[in-house]
């Protein structure tokens, strides 16, 4: 999976996307949202555990190999490697990546999705009906978020089933595809509970967010 938000989707492949959400709400009354995240935090945290462990592995060996036992020559060649470690882990977040606990990368995804779903009005709508599609490139996770009117419709395995779609699509290779597919899904599914009323307007834009 590429790192960089940007380029996540081609250009014709952010199009194909809008297309796709622009069909499915002239359908519904509902509104769907996709949003490419670079990351969802920044692990400072990562940064520093990382940046230790990597100044011990290459301060000890130096220390052993000029054959003393000086704490002062081990922290002269330690603090160094600290700096310079903690900055290439602050700065490349793909290399940061490696030292962040699931779990933490989990939680971070799952508050920035919710963010982003307040953040960009989604939970504004009329009727409550708007879906969040969450794609938060660094962590290499997805995450569907959807309003109470539509929760109270749709039972909580169908999102879990449009993550898994999307999931795949990436990791083949076709983002756009995958992610053009759920929003379909997004539309049928609004259609069935919330088709189209007679002056029904849209109220969010139909592009994709790249945040």
């Amino acid at each position: 999976m590429k790192h960089s938000a940007a380029d996540f989707l081609s250009e014709d492949g952010r199009r194909r996307i809008e297309e796709r959400i622009k069909a499915a709400e002239l359908r519904t009354a509902g509104e769907i949202v996709v949003m490419v995240a670079g990351s969802s935090a920044a692990y400072p945290q990562a940064a520093l555990s990382g940046s230790l462990l990597l100044s011990l592995v290459l301060a000890v060996p130096v220390t052993a190999l000029y054959g003393t036992h000086d704490m002062w020559f081990f922290l002269g060649v330690f603090l160094p490697l600290l700096i310079l470690f903690n900055e290439i882990l602050t700065r490349v977040p793909s290399l940061c990546r490696l030292f962040a606990a699931r779990e933490a990368m989990r939680d971070a995804v799952e508050r920035a999705s919710l963010a982003a779903f307040y953040a960009r009005g989604i939970t504004r709508t009329d009727g409550h009906t708007g879906i969040l599609l969450y794609v938060s490139v660094l962590e290499h996770r997805v995450r569907v978020v959807a309003d109470k009117g539509i929760n109270r419709k749709v039972a909580p395995d169908t999102w879990d089933e449009l993550v898994g779609g999307i999931v795949g699509g990436i990791r083949t290779g076709d983002p756009a595809g995958a992610i053009a597919s759920a929003v379909d899904r997004c539309g049928g599914l609004l259609e069935q509970h919330f088709p189209i009323q007679p002056g029904d307007r849209n109220e969010l834009e139909n592009r994709v967010i790249i945040g």
